[in-house]
């Protein structure tokens, strides 16, 4: 993956900005409303360690301002002085648009996330990969609900790379351990492994001592780089940094 990725990535963008008052029901929404709010979040996260952060767009597939949000949210990402800039786009539709959005407004790398199901990964990385033709590294992001080893799953790094990924991330699942199983079993495949298990919610299920942990456990299998989901914020960005110091 041409992308200089280092250990950290940064923790959960729409539960801290839900922390920080923004509406549940579309947190990401503060990078038009409130972006001095979204700015100070990737400020933090950067604080903490993360060299990378995700923008505060993975809802823009699903949104009738999507084009709009996306620009705000890398925007905001590159003022907030980001080393790198992953934009974020979840399921929905358009995703080969907003890639390209993202591209021109600047971002580093486009990253689906939180993809549950592996064939509209495998089609929306295709259709993101076509978009930008080689322009930028494109993260295909799986969310395994379970721990499950299935022949599906053990093919899809295989399926992705053929569909032009540059690296997958295994990321928020069960808050229980599927995204760890998932990556460490991934990461001696054909693609570099990304990781970002749920710190879980609504309660934190796994505190910043446990992330380091874990951040110890998938540095030792071979995975590239590691952050936080649902829940996670600056404090398990700091563990995880130390972690890979």
């Amino acid at each position: 993956m041409d992308l200089p990725l280092g250990w950290a990535l940064d923790g959960a963008v729409g539960t801290e900005l839900t922390r920080r008052g923004a509406d549940a029901r579309d947190p990401e929404r503060w990078a038009l409303t409130e972006p001095e709010e979204v700015r100070a979040l990737h400020r933090v996260m950067v604080q903490a360690g993360a060299t990378a952060t995700t923008t505060a767009s993975f809802a823009a597939p699903r949104s009738t301002d999507g084009d709009e949000r996306v620009r705000a949210a890398v925007r905001l990402a590159r003022e907030a002085g980001t080393p790198l800039v992953l934009a974020a786009l979840g399921p929905g539709e358009g995703h080969g648009r907003l890639a390209s959005v993202a591209r021109d407004a600047g971002a580093d790398a486009i990253v689906l996330e939180t993809f549950v199901g592996a064939p509209s990964l495998v089609r929306v990385t295709e259709e993101v990969s076509a978009a930008l033709a080689g322009a930028l590294p494109v993260i295909a992001g799986y969310c395994p609900l379970d721990a499950e080893a299935t022949d599906e799953r053990a093919a899809l790094p295989r399926r992705l790379r053929d569909a032009g990924a540059a690296a997958v991330l295994v990321g928020c699942g069960d808050g229980r351990g599927s995204v760890v199983a998932t990556a460490q079993r991934w990461a001696a495949g054909p693609l570099p492994v990304l990781a970002r298990p749920s710190a879980g919610l609504p309660r934190a299920i796994r505190t910043p001592a446990t992330f380091a942990a874990v951040a110890a456990d998938l540095r030792s299998a071979g995975v590239r780089a590691m952050g936080g989901c649902c829940g996670a914020g600056p404090d398990h960005v700091r563990a995880i940094a130390g972690a890979g110091a």
